[in-house]
């Protein structure tokens, strides 16, 4: 299987990403995801709940914006001496753990795994 880690440098449109409200009549509820150096570049638009759940629309939103810093994270902290040069065997359990999961986690960004 190719390293995840590779293979998701790129394959995206790039971050930071951003939020802009729909400013049409009537669509306020809905949102935009879109690329922060270029607003007109849209990753996603968001219908939200029609104002039923505001809170959990904005939080879902902010999840999706933060995305390409949260994929940058998993693969700095992947890429780590910590992580990157530890012999398997010599991690605890845990970090160990949380670094299979990690992979997969990559490997499904980079559709690998479905």
């Amino acid at each position: 299987m190719a390293d995840p880690v590779e293979r998701t440098t790129a394959a995206h449109t790039p971050g930071p990403w951003a939020i802009n409200q729909d400013a049409r009549p009537g669509m306020e509820w809905n949102c935009e995801i879109v690329c922060q150096a270029d607003p007109d570049h849209r990753v996603a638009i968001m219908a939200h709940s029609n104002g039923c759940y505001p809170e959990r629309d904005s939080a879902n939103a902010r999840l999706i914006a933060a995305a390409p810093e949260l994929l940058a994270t998993v693969k700095a902290l992947l890429n780590s001496p910590e992580i990157a040069d530890c012999h398997p065997e010599d991690k605890d359990p845990e970090t160990h753990a949380i670094e299979r999961h990690a992979r997969k986690l990559l490997a499904k960004i980079a559709g690998i795994l479905a």
